[in-house]
Order: C-alpha cells, then sequence, then structure tokens
C-alpha cells in the first residue's frame, strides 16, 4: 500500500467561503477516485501523553492521508485534471504544504527487517 500525506497550512486571511470551497475541492477531488483504499482528512490536536513532548500544531494544522492500493494508483489519482485543478488551489489558498508518500504494510505482515535500508 502506498501512503500519500499532505500537511498544510492555509493562508491566513482566507474567507469563511474560500475555506469551504477548499475543503469542497479536497473532498471531491479525493472522493471516488480509483485505487483508493482509504482516505482521511483532519485537523492538528494537541495530547497530553503525561509527559513532555515537542509538538508544534501550528506549522502544519491540517492533513489529508491518502492510501493507495499500489504506486501506479498513486500516479494515475495524480495525475488526473481533477488533482491537477486541486494542487493548483493548495498554491493560491495556503503558504505552507509537506507532500510525501510512504510504502506501508499491516503491521501483522512485517518483522524487524521492515526497517533496514
Amino acid at each position: 500500500m502506498i501512503a500519500h500525506i499532505v500537511l498544510f497550512r492555509p493562508k491566513a486571511g482566507l474567507s469563511q467561503d474560500q475555506l469551504r470551497s477548499f475543503a469542497r475541492s479536497i473532498k471531491a477531488t479525493i472522493e471516488g477516485s480509483e485505487g483508493l483504499r482509504r482516505g482521511t482528512v483532519g485537523r492538528a490536536v494537541a495530547i497530553n501523553a503525561g509527559y513532555a513532548r515537542h509538538l508544534d500544531n501550528s506549522t502544519y494544522p491540517f492533513a489529508a492521508v491518502l492510501e493507495f492500493e499500489s504506486a501506479d494508483a498513486l500516479v494515475k489519482y495524480l495525475v488526473k485534471p481533477a488533482h491537477q485543478t486541486l494542487g493548483r488551489l493548495f498554491w493560491e489558498y495556503c503558504d505552507g504544504t509537506v507532500v510525501t508518500e510512504f510504502e506501508s504494510e499491516e503491521l501483522g505482515n512485517v518483522d524487524a527487517d521492515w526497517f533496514l535500508m
């Protein structure tokens, strides 16, 4: 499985209508994407674990995590015109974005060698 992870910070000063429009665009682009196993979006939260932790949830207060069946399925999603349009909206509406991908396995399917390069 390939996880496509997007952390982002909308620009200050956007109106609520602009933020809603952006959120609807994210949802519409993700929903129904071929090869998508799971898609989640969310807002950063501060969790009190009972010990000191360095947290900076203000840097990227929002995230989208999309899990695709394969790298090919992710590429098909990334080159879709709807995703290209969404990419332009990220440039327009965000002043900070981090995008990364991870190949992942269910925990029960791996041994300690998963960490070896």
